[in-house]
């Protein structure tokens, strides 16, 4: 969509001045432990990796709701994917 390709944009001008856009989304979407949010959350598993979030699971909780464990969203991330692992909202306004 305009809107990814919009974000991707951004990002590769973003690495190209700093080399490294997870860095970025590092600092922009901070890790937090699961159990200082599980009453807030519906969800309880990753849906990358399928396995249930632990108490002291380090979870990113992105701006369309959704949670993954932090090594999950890094892993995705690395393969340049610039959106939601489930929804495919895309990371448009954390750079």
């Amino acid at each position: 969509s305009e809107d990814t390709l919009k974000t991707l944009r951004t990002f590769e001008l973003h690495l190209s001045s700093s080399g490294s856009y997870i860095e970025e989304i590092r600092s922009r979407i901070p890790a937090v432990r699961f159990d200082s949010v599980c009453n807030l959350k519906t969800e309880h598993d990753c849906s990358v990796c399928l396995s249930e979030f632990q108490p002291e699971s380090e979870i990113n909780h992105l701006t369309c709701g959704h949670v993954f464990h932090q090594d999950c969203l890094e892993k995705w991330l690395n393969y340049w994917n610039i959106t939601c692992p489930l929804c495919r909202t895309p990371f448009q306004g954390l750079i």
